[in-house]
Parts: C-alpha cells; structure tokens; sequence
C-alpha cells in the first residue's frame, strides 16, 4: 500500500500504477497476490 501511495503522490496514472506493480509481481519481487479489479 505504501508503493501504492506514493506513486498516487507523484500523479502517476492508475494504469501505470497497475503496470509497474505487474512488472513488480513479473520479476519475482512481489511477495503478496496482485488482485486488479
């Protein structure tokens, strides 16, 4: 959530948010379930 967060800070869309944090998931560094709705 804090990622989240700080990327709506800096006025990144909630597409690119979404993009950036699959490629998070993609190269193995997300430790959690990436659920998009």
């Amino acid at each position: 959530a804090d990622l989240v967060q700080s990327l709506a800070r800096m006025k990144t869309s909630t597409r690119d948010i979404i993009s950036i944090l699959r490629a998070i998931k993609a190269a193995g560094a997300l430790h959690g379930e990436l659920v998009v709705q």
